[in-house]
């Protein structure tokens, strides 16, 4: 108990709770595990300084914002009385109001124990993986909630494990997961243990390979046989020709707000960061130029669920402190979930560039950690252009 007190007594920082305004709430409500809001029609001071307090306290695992009143405010953060406080998870796809006492010791055991309802849940959703074979097991209890809205193309083997058929795809298929990681899934179910799934999707003969989509939410109409042939090559070489398929152009997008910075970056599986030179140190044809490089680069890319985003430097010397840059232009590939980065220390070419993405797709550079929390990054002005 002492340990508790001790902890819960730090003081706040000086810059107290984050303010959200509404266009900044779909966004901060899709922040990956618990979110707090703190809704209110007037100043709360003892409850701010309270949830301020605990943001300290869940730092790096809990994010708590606070956002006024207004009748525009989304129906699902409204409640009869107010301050009102909003616990939010999956997402932003579970919105509960928090009703029990808010005193700092009370809020603080009550988000304990909805962080572990919260871990609980997904322990209990999520697909087991096979050591080393990258192969996702699915069954009745998680094939939905894995498969349907992913932003990832998936691959699901119907076997049956009797069938001399399914074992001699076994090590084909696990092979092609390798292959195949970060860019796709494969998985399988075993229809002998799971029926139900079998019947859904009228599995009638093994192995059944069924495709699905990125974000596929009838399952069913949405599952494509898979007819060709049953090696590694030729799996990777159709998800391959999906992928390129379905894929949308990726947008080399110039960074000027915080919110731009999370849904356009952070909000990826990986998110690629080119800081240009600050625009006193250099010229429009010098930035059309990294540009034009980056666009040649992503074109030539088939990685998904990457952001390519880029900011002007020296506009934000805290942002840039936090990544360790200090020379133009750098390039950098940030996994915002792990808190890791990787900075490309060559010349900013497309062959130095293409090499560089190549060793970190392979996960042969080691990755540099991002040590606390990445500040807010400052409003900048959008470039249009034009000549300078």
């Amino acid at each position: 108990m002492l340990v508790l007190f001790a902890v819960l007594t730090v003081a706040v920082s000086g810059e107290g709770l984050r303010r959200l305004k509404l266009n900044d709430l779909e966004v901060f409500s899709k922040n990956k595990g618990l979110n707090v809001i703190l809704v209110k029609r007037q100043r709360a001071e003892e409850l701010e300084t309270t949830l301020a307090d605990l943001g300290r306290v869940f730092e790096g695992i809990v994010k708590i914002a606070e956002i006024d009143y207004s009748d525009d405010l989304p129906h699902e953060y409204k409640s009869r009385h107010y301050p009102s406080i909003k616990l939010l998870s999956d997402g932003g796809r579970s919105i509960v109001t928090y009703t029990k006492p808010t005193d700092r010791a009370s809020l603080y055991n009550n988000i304990l124990s909805f962080l572990g309802d919260i871990t609980k849940r997904k322990f209990e959703s999520t697909p087991l993986v096979e050591d080393d074979s990258h192969v996702v097991i699915l069954d009745d209890s998680n094939f939905t909630s894995t498969i349907r809205s992913s932003q990832h193309h998936y691959l699901v083997d119907f076997y049956a494990p009797w069938c001399g058929f399914c074992q001699a795809l076994e090590p084909e298929w696990i092979e092609a997961a390798k292959l195949l990681r970060g860019k796709a899934k494969l998985a399988k179910v075993n229809c002998d243990t799971n029926k139900h799934l079998a019947k859904v999707f009228n599995i009638r003969s093994y192995p059944t390979v069924n495709y699905f989509p990125p974000g596929s939410t009838n399952l069913q109409t949405a599952a494509f046989k898979y007819k060709g042939r049953r090696n590694a090559q030729a799996i990777v070489s159709f998800v391959e020709s999906m992928i390129q398929k379905l894929a949308k152009p990726s947008e080399f997008v110039h960074i000027t707000s915080h919110s731009d910075l999370e849904r356009k970056c952070f909000s990826k599986r990986l998110c690629v960061i080119v800081v240009f030179p600050n625009r006193q140190e250099s010229d429009s044809n010098e930035w059309n130029n990294y540009i034009n490089i980056m666009k040649k680069v992503i074109d030539t890319e088939k990685q998904t669920g990457v952001g390519w985003v880029w900011i002007e430097g020296k506009h934000d010397y805290q942002f840039e402190f936090s990544f360790g840059i200090h020379e133009y232009p750098t390039l950098m590939i940030v996994n915002y979930k792990l808190k890791t980065f990787h900075t490309m220390r060559d010349t900013f070419t497309f062959a130095s560039i293409k090499q560089f993405l190549a060793s970190r797709w392979s996960k042969s550079v080691q990755a540099k950690t991002i040590s606390g929390e990445i500040p807010s990054f400052k409003d900048a002005k959008k470039w249009d252009r034009s000549e300078f």
